[in-house]
């Protein structure tokens, strides 16, 4: 082993090019997308677009609140949500300018789980799908 004047180990030729594989393989795998299989546990991020923030243009701060808690007391969404709360289903919410979301990740908890089934063979059949292609036609 070779050390240098202040007591710490250098790494050998070999270790050097191990250390420098290594960090070229993690930041390739930073930017390539990870494999999931069939059954696999997920991560998922549900976004309820219905359910937006109203825009805030020419009104105070307090006048959108006002208006989004009303929208959010009265929302369906709401009643699923105290339905799996009683449950014991629990998962972080919230609601921003794309819509009210369920982020089901590290913070779903109770007797649930999202598991991988397969990818989606037609996306353009989604009835999402199909609205956008109308507007763009229209």
């Amino acid at each position: 082993m070779t050390f240098d004047g202040n007591g710490i180990r250098m790494m050998t030729p070999w270790e050097m090019l191990l250390s420098r594989i290594d960090g070229i393989f993690t930041r390739l795998r930073r930017r390539l997308p990870y494999l999931v299989w069939y059954g696999d546990e997920l991560d998922v991020r549900v976004i309820f677009t219905a359910d937006k923030l109203p825009p805030i243009e020419g009104k105070s701060l307090d006048a959108v609140l006002g208006e989004a808690i009303a929208e959010y007391q009265g929302s369906p969404l709401v009643e699923t949500e105290s339905a799996l709360r009683r449950l014991g289903v629990s998962f972080d919410t919230g609601m921003g300018s794309e819509g009210r979301d369920w982020e089901w990740d590290w913070s779903l908890r109770g007797p649930i789980s999202v598991r991988f089934k397969s990818r989606a063979t037609s996306p353009q059949h989604r009835a999402s799908a199909q609205r956008r292609t109308d507007k763009a036609e229209g």
